[in-house]
C-alpha cells in the first residue's frame, strides 16, 4: 500500500490492492496528517473485508463463474469469447480435452486454493504445454473468478486474506518483445498483397473466397501496425466505434483493460475504413467494420493465421539467432511495432505510447523505454503517416467481390 498527495491537495490518498477483487484501489483517505492517513487507510482495507465477511453466503462453483464470464463475452460481441469457452472446457476436462487432467466440476469458487493453481501448473507441464498456453488458462480462471465477486458471489478465501497473488501462481514468461523495421513491415506487406498461390484444382468460387480473405488480411495487418490496437480489439471492432464523419478517430474498448480509449486514426487507415463502410452500404450493412465478405460476424481467427503464414513465407522467422532473441513475429508483434515506430520518431514520449496503446500499467510500456528519445511534437497520427512516407500502405478500393490479385 501506498500513500501519495495530489500536487492541489494536502489531503492523502491511498493506492492500494483491493483485499476482495484483487484490484487496485485508490481512495482518499480524508486525512491531511500523513499518520492519520496510514491509520485511515488500515481501517479501510479492514472495512472491506469485514464486509465481505459479514454479507449473506453467495457460493458459486468455478465453472458456473466461467461460465457466467463466456455469456458476457459473447453478449458484448467480444471474440475472445470462443477461446474463453474453450479454455473452460480444458480447464474441466471436457468435450474435445476430455481425457485429461482437468479440476473438479463441483469446485466451490469460495474453496480455491494455490494449490489447485500448483497441480495445474505441474499437470500442463506434464502434459507438454507451453509456459505462455498454461499462463492464458490461469488468467481465464483469474479473470472469471474477479468478475463473479464483483456479481456479489463469494470470493476465494485467498482474496480475503489478502494473498491473492499467490492464489495465481502462473508460470514467469519471458519478456521478448519482437518489432519490425519499416524495411521488414514492407516486406510483410508485399507478400500480403501478392495473396497466396491459388492451386489449379481450386474452383473459381473457392478462388474469390481466397482473395478476399487475402485482401482482409492485408487491412486488417495495416490498421493493426497504425493504430497500435490488439487483435481482440480490431477483430471485434464495430461501425459504431468509427467516427463515420472524418473516419479519423477509433473508440476501442479494451478487452483486457475493460476501459475506453480513443485512437487516432492515420490516413492511410482512413482510406481503408472508407472503402470498407462505402462497400458496406451495398451489401447488407454488416455490424463489423472487418466482417468477412458479406458475413455479419467478428473477423474470424483465420485471418489472423493468414497474417502469421504470411509473415514466415516472407522470411521473418527464418533466423533462429533473431527468434532466441526477440521472439517469433506474431499478430501481437505489430502492436509493438507501432509502439518502436512512434517512439522512434523522436516525437512522442512513454505516457503517449502508454495512453495510446491503452496501457492500464506505465510498467507494461516500459518494455519500449530504450526506444524513447524525445518528447511530443506533433499528433500520433500524423507521426504514423510520417513513418510511411511517400509509399503509405493505402489499399485501392474495390467492390464487394474484388480483392487481391493471386
Amino acid at each position: 500500500m501506498n500513500l501519495y498527495q495530489r500536487p492541489d491537495s494536502k489531503v492523502w490518498w491511498m493506492d492500494a490492492t483491493h483485499p476482495v477483487t484483487g484490484k487496485r484501489l485508490r481512495r482518499s483517505t480524508e486525512k491531511t496528517r500523513r499518520s492519520d492517513a496510514s491509520k485511515a487507510a488500515a481501517e479501510i482495507l479492514q472495512d472491506l473485508v469485514r464486509a465481505a465477511n459479514e454479507k449473506p453466503s453467495r457460493d458459486i462453483t468455478l465453472d458456473e463463474a466461467m461460465r457466467l464470464r463466456v455469456e458476457r463475452l459473447e453478449a458484448e460481441g467480444r471474440s475472445y469469447a470462443r477461446n474463453a469457452r474453450a479454455i473452460r472446457e480444458k480447464v474441466f476436462a471436457r468435450g474435445t480435452f476430455k481425457g485429461r487432467w482437468g479440476l473438479p466440476e463441483g469446485l466451490l469458487m469460495s474453496a480455491i486454493e494455490p494449490s489447485h493453481m500448483a497441480q495445474l501448473v505441474a499437470k500442463r507441464r506434464s502434459e507438454g504445454a507451453s509456459e505462455q498456453t498454461i499462463a492464458h488458462e490461469i488468467k481465464d480462471i483469474r479473470a472469471a473468478v474477479r468478475a463473479a465477486v464483483t456479481m456479489g458471489y463469494d470470493a476465494p478465501a485467498v482474496m480475503v486474506s489478502g494473498n491473492a497473488a499467490s492464489a495465481w501462481a502462473a508460470p514467469k514468461l519471458s519478456s521478448k518483445t519482437r518489432y519490425l523495421s519499416k524495411e521488414e513491415f514492407e516486406v510483410l506487406r508485399n507478400e500480403l498483397t501478392k495473396g497466396r498461390v491459388v492451386a489449379k484444382s481450386v474452383g473459381p468460387d473457392h478462388a474469390a473466397a481466397m482473395r478476399v480473405n487475402d485482401r482482409l488480411a492485408l487491412e486488417v495487418a495495416l490498421t493493426l501496425v497504425m493504430t497500435g490496437a490488439r487483435w481482440s480489439e480490431i477483430a471485434s471492432l464495430e461501425w459504431r466505434q468509427v467516427d463515420r464523419d472524418t473516419f479519423d478517430t477509433l473508440t476501442i474498448y479494451g478487452n483486457k483493460t475493460e476501459r475506453e480509449r480513443l485512437v487516432p486514426v492515420p490516413v492511410a487507415v482512413q482510406e481503408i475504413l472508407k472503402n470498407r463502410y462505402r462497400s458496406r452500404l451495398g451489401r447488407g450493412n454488416s455490424r463489423y467494420v472487418f466482417a468477412p465478405d458479406t458475413s455479419d460476424i467478428p473477423t474470424p481467427d483465420n485471418i489472423g493465421l493468414l497474417i502469421r503464414q504470411a509473415m514466415d513465407r516472407c522470411g521473418l522467422n527464418s533466423d533462429p539467432l533473431v527468434v532466441k532473441r526477440h521472439g517469433k513475429a506474431t499478430v501481437h508483434s505489430l502492436r509493438h511495432t507501432c509502439a518502436s515506430w512512434l517512439l522512434q520518431s523522436n516525437a512522442v514520449d512513454l505516457v503517449e505510447v502508454q495512453t495510446i496503446l491503452g496501457h492500464s500499467k506505465s510498467d507494461m510500456t516500459q518494455r519500449y523505454a530504450h526506444l524513447s528519445k524525445g518528447k511530443t511534437a506533433r499528433r500520433l497520427a500524423g507521426v504514423l503517416d510520417a513513418v510511411m512516407a511517400a509509399d503509405s500502405p493505402t489499399v485501392p478500393a474495390t467492390g464487394p467481390s474484388e480483392g487481391c490479385p493471386v
